[in-house]
């Protein structure tokens, strides 16, 4: 597996998060299209690779970015696998972008969960429902299986 950048910063503020690049507007800090294309089929021919890790602090944050990586996937010869890290609650509040993200070939997603009590979560900013979050795991494993 290996990495290639796509995105630099993240557009939450999360209170207890110090990551310098916090707070950037959404969309930003991309990669141009061109150079990703470039740099996934340099990776496959040289190194015979189908396996990214995809380098995103939040590669959900926004639906546009990954309507660029469906358009790009699609313009591939090949299809690629991918592993990114995800907001769970993302996922939870827009599921249909679960569907994109395994057209994409994410077959691996991380979720950092700070906590699935309510009284906690809302303590530190992150009050999401944590049923709805443990739904949309179970959906998730209910509908890709071992895929994902």
């Amino acid at each position: 597996m290996l990495p290639i950048e796509f995105a630099r910063g993240c557009i939450f503020k999360c209170a207890f998060c110090a990551f310098p690049l916090n707070g950037k507007a959404k969309n930003d800090y991309i990669r141009p299209e061109d150079q990703l294309i470039a740099d996934i089929t340099e990776y496959q021919t040289k190194y015979k690779s189908y396996n990214y890790l995809l380098m995103d602090d939040t590669f959900n944050d926004t639906e546009e970015k990954l309507d660029i990586m469906v358009d790009l996937v699609k313009s591939l010869p090949f299809q690629p696998k991918f592993w990114a890290y995800a907001r769970l609650d993302l996922l939870s509040k827009h599921p249909r972008t679960i569907q994109k993200l395994y057209d994409i070939g994410l077959r691996s997603l991380f979720f950092g969960i700070e906590t699935l009590n309510k009284k906690s979560g809302r303590i530190i900013g992150k009050g999401y429902d944590p049923e709805e979050q443990v739904k949309t795991i179970n959906y998730i494993r209910d509908t890709y299986g071992d895929d994902i």
